[in-house]
């Protein structure tokens, strides 16, 4: 049982990183070129992914990235949801550090 659960979580950050490394290769096609809007949302997938998967400093800096990019675009539809996934993260990433007793 043990051995399925290993097996699962390896697949599973076999997943991710798969998931990464296609964000990344995006990312670095839009802005070769100059597709500001693709680069916008590849910020905001990686900035969702690493949400999912616990690197909140991480996703903090994807989302920042991602929510500076649509309001400079004026891309307004997308400003909600990644400002509220921001907000969600940034709250995570602040109680972690109260339950250190970091400031």
């Amino acid at each position: 049982m043990a051995i399925c659960s290993l097996v699962r979580l390896a697949e599973a950050r076999t997943q991710v990183e798969s998931a990464r490394a296609a964000y990344q290769r995006a990312l670095a096609l839009a802005e070769e070129l100059s597709m500001r809007p693709l680069q916008a949302h590849c910020h905001r997938g990686l900035g969702t992914l690493y949400r999912q998967i616990g690197r909140s400093e991480q996703a903090r800096a994807e989302l920042s990235t991602a929510i500076e990019m649509y309001r400079e675009m004026a891309m307004t539809f997308w400003l909600p949801e990644t400002v509220a996934a921001w907000t969600t993260v940034k709250s995570a990433v602040f109680n972690r550090r109260d339950d250190f007793g970091a400031e």
